[in-house]
């Protein structure tokens, strides 16, 4: 039977199953799978560019398929919904190598941890800027431009209609999809595993922690050749390099980075490199072992005024974020000069020679080549330090999470455990929980962590036994300690398969 004949008997045998099973014919008691409609619908599956195996869409059988089926089983996923010719990751495999390549350089965003991009991230950045880029809300319509030869509204998109059919929305295919397709097994909280553990002591590579490398001030373009060109540390510039204090202080000082290093107190601590601008489940997170001298050295000699109400911190190049950090954020954490990480020189990517590091906030204030301390009053701006703002007042991105490594469609191999591993963060607050979620949402099994330290992330693993041939989902969100909890759910599905080593590799994606 030809393709385009087979295709129409098979709609044609739909139908006619349809009519039959509304009027109450009993379902038969044997189904059988025609073998090349089976052959022919199979889901695709891809290899990565790293050799990982990828399967966008679960395997189905009769037994997913709750009402009458025709003989010669005809899959819902590949057949009808053409779920392997939607979403962004049937064209392009690496959302983040298709920024890096792009024709109009995009911000850094290679470096960091091994999350997967996805459109998710895109909008997270893209829908609310807080001014950071030229044109807010600007995502849909660059999208729709760039794709408008060559896709159409099914290959992104799903739509949705309510009873009503006057109401229908347009969700994003990438974003619904777990709920729209068969052949995932749902495991409620009750019946998943109390295998989570948590750690807050995991170290970064200093080289491949998460840099924006916006390309605004002298120091930002400097920073990048540099590290591009592999430019060795100039030593004569710490022993050049001096910080003022100033402001809302008794006695404006300059100090020199040489003899601060040489002569001021000192201490060594782990410290989470936190980008403000990170969408939730982004890469634009880590932790370093940070060597630099107490800030507090500093300003008792220069004194603080009680009129001072934030810190500015700014860079050689003139560069400041926004406004001051409010000082009550800064209580009671490390406030520190750091000019080591990891027990290295700092990198030019990092701020060699000299970087701001404040506890419990976001790096968005972390001032490379940092070179003035600032006190402002209270009339001066505030810089938001805990998140990336939204337009209602509130935090997008806080509490933050994501699972590392683990890609949607991942083939896993049936019986052998799988560990998932994942981040939680808040900034400014505890996260008190960590949830996870194999039903796709609709139960959640918390783990406390209350017990933790806001100046340093939270990464966490568990551990999971796929027993049977099928897709599964794993979800992730968390709680803090002022009862926040994040909207956007970071998700993933894997499809567990006892068959990998003689598994056909599609070439068609």
């Amino acid at each position: 039977m030809k393709r385009k004949d087979l295709m129409t008997a098979g709609v044609l045998v739909a139908c006619v199953a349809l009519v039959f099973g509304v009027a109450g014919c009993t379902q038969p008691q044997e189904q059988t799978e025609d073998p090349y409609t089976a052959e022919l619908y199979l889901p695709h599956v891809i290899e990565d560019d790293d050799g990982t195996l990828i399967q966008l869409t679960p395997n189905e059988s009769v037994a997913d398929a709750y009402y009458f089926q025709q003989e010669g089983f005809v899959p819902y996923n590949t057949y009808y919904a053409k779920s392997d010719k939607r979403g962004c990751k049937s064209c392009h495999s690496d959302l983040m190598r298709l920024l890096e390549e792009a024709p109009y350089e995009h911000i850094g965003i290679g470096t960091g941890l091994d999350t997967e991009w996805t459109v998710t991230q895109c909008v997270g950045c893209h829908e609310f800027s807080n001014d950071y880029f030229t044109i807010e809300n600007s995502f849909s319509t660059m999208i729709h431009a760039l794709h408008g030869e060559v896709a159409q509204c099914w290959n992104c998109h799903d739509t949705s209609t309510t009873s009503d059919t006057s109401d229908s929305s347009m969700y994003l295919w990438d974003e619904v999809r777990h709920g729209k397709l068969r052949g995932i097994s749902d495991i409620a909280d009750a019946d998943m595993p109390d295998t989570f553990t948590f750690s807050q002591d995991e170290i970064s590579d200093e080289e491949y922690l998460f840099n924006l490398n916006a390309q605004y001030y002298d120091w930002d373009y400097l920073r990048k050749q540099n590290t591009v060109n592999g430019v060795e540390l100039d030593e004569q510039l710490v022993k050049d390099w001096t910080i003022s204090i100033s402001g809302e202080v008794d006695k404006k000082m300059t100090f020199n980075l040489a003899d601060l290093i040489a002569n001021a107190p000192k201490e060594t601590v782990p410290m989470k490199w936190h980008c403000v601008l990170n969408p939730v489940g982004g890469n634009g997170i880590g932790q370093v072992m940070a060597t630099g001298i107490p800030l507090s050295y500093l300003t008792d000699q220069a004194g603080i005024k009680d009129s001072a109400a934030s810190l500015l911190a700014i860079g050689a190049d003139g560069f400041q974020d926004h406004g001051g950090v409010d000082l009550r954020l800064l209580e009671g954490k490390h406030v520190m000069l750091v000019y080591e990480m990891n027990g290295e020189p700092l990198t030019w990517n990092n701020g060699y020679p000299c970087v701001i590091m404040i506890g419990g906030v976001g790096c968005g204030c972390f001032v490379k080549q940092v070179s003035d301390i600032v006190f402002l009053s209270a009339d001066e701006p505030f810089f938001e330090a805990t998140g990336w703002p939204d337009l209602e007042g509130g935090i997008t991105n806080k509490p933050d999470v994501g699972i590392i490594g683990l890609k949607e469609g991942q083939v896993v191999k049936t019986g052998e455990q799988l560990v998932i591993k994942g981040y939680a963060d808040a900034y400014d607050e505890t996260v008190v929980a960590v949830e996870l979620s194999m039903d796709r949402g609709k139960t959640w099994k918390s783990f406390d962590t209350s017990a933790t330290d806001v100046e340093k992330w939270i990464t966490w693993e568990y551990r999971f036994t796929p027993e049977e041939d099928r897709a599964y989902c794993i979800a992730v969100r968390a709680v803090t300690d002022k009862g926040k909890v994040n909207t956007t759910i970071i998700e993933k599905m894997f499809v567990a398969r006892s068959d990998i080593a003689g598994l056909a590799v599609s070439s068609e994606k």
